[in-house]
């Protein structure tokens, strides 16, 4: 199973090192308003489908609702997610977490770990509902 798993691993290497360096990339170059759209597609895709999630998502932005619409309004746009009535409720809520005077604040309040990824993660488990751990990773 193990040499499977390493034989598995070097096959699809180049992929895991290309995605996470995305990753990287929106962390670094994305603003806040791009961080927030890829924590409500976190909060999506447990049970839904990435593809689908992602598709609300873009729906809920064409819509002006993914940063100004409440969750009877969001629930509308998420019409193909499992469990939409809560995740309506945990988007409208992470995005009022995030919010400072008007705005989406995702990097400064992520930042004050000091690129501690254990402990963000788990304060994001613990103050984002909706958010499980891997999810957090992400």
């Amino acid at each position: 199973m193990k040499r499977h798993i390493k034989k598995l691993y070097r096959l699809k290497r180049g992929e895991i090192c290309s995605r996470l360096k995305d990753f990287e990339t929106l962390w670094l170059e994305s603003d806040d308003e791009k961080k927030f759209e890829e924590l409500a597609f976190c909060i999506l895709t447990p049970q839904t489908k990435a593809k689908v999630s992602w598709e609300a998502i873009e729906r809920l932005k064409e819509q002006g609702l993914l940063f100004k619409g409440n969750a009877e309004q969001i629930v509308k746009g998420l019409f193909d997610v499992r469990f939409k009535n809560n995740k309506a409720k945990y988007i409208e809520n992470a995005r009022k977490f995030f919010t400072k005077n008007g705005k989406i604040c995702m990097k400064a309040a992520l930042k004050q770990w000091n690129d501690d990824v254990y402990t963000c993660r788990e304060w994001l488990v613990q103050n984002i509902r909706g958010i499980g751990y891997k999810e957090a990773s992400h």
